[in-house]
């Protein structure tokens, strides 16, 4: 029978991840207390939620939304989590943190993206999607360049227009026939 201690782990842990989309785990073995910290508050500002996973609780959790994570959750793990968009922003940080400091021990296992557990090398793929609002911009620019070319061609058409009415007025003498 599981104790009490694992029971609300259990709840709490089942409560926040029914309403997570997507999430990367961490490996952080060999890292200090400071470096944990200053991860934790990297994730804050970007709206991620981070926890350190108990193993057996949350192979527990996760099958019963039908997922395996046997292969990622094994030994000192974190979890950070959230939407779809903190999840892709969870990888981004990681990505950072291991792209400014190459002889960080932090390691990316895998990942949960939509319902889908990720290894490593798909987990830190995640990094290279564009953010929601990098997305709306590249959707903004395809959808604006086609009005911009036929703005463009309208404005060339009337302007060539303007310059032979103009040498017409020029080699008659600058005079324009009143109607």
């Amino acid at each position: 029978m599981p104790n009490l201690i694992n029971t609300c782990l259990y709840a709490d842990l089942e409560s926040e991840l029914e309403q997570h989309d997507g999430g990367v785990f961490v490996d952080f073995t060999g890292i200090s207390v400071a470096e944990v910290n200053d991860l934790r508050g990297k994730f804050a500002q970007k709206n991620v939620r981070f926890r350190v996973l108990k193993n057996t609780i949350a192979h527990r959790v996760f099958a019963k939304q039908n997922l395996d994570v046997t292969g990622v959750v094994k030994g000192p793990t974190g979890y950070a989590y959230g939407d779809v968009e903190q999840a892709i922003n969870a990888a981004k940080v990681l990505e950072d943190l291991l792209k400014a400091n190459a002889k960080s021990k932090l390691k990316i296992r895998g990942a949960v993206f939509e319902k889908t557990v990720l290894g490593s090398k798909d987990a830190a793929a995640l990094a290279k999607l564009p953010d929601r609002q990098t997305m709306r911009a590249m959707i903004a620019t395809a959808t604006i360049a086609p009005a911009r070319g036929l703005a463009a061609s309208v404005n060339a058409v009337l302007a060539g227009l303007a310059r032979c009415i103009d040498q017409k007025v020029q080699k008659a003498g600058g005079e324009i026939a009143a109607g």
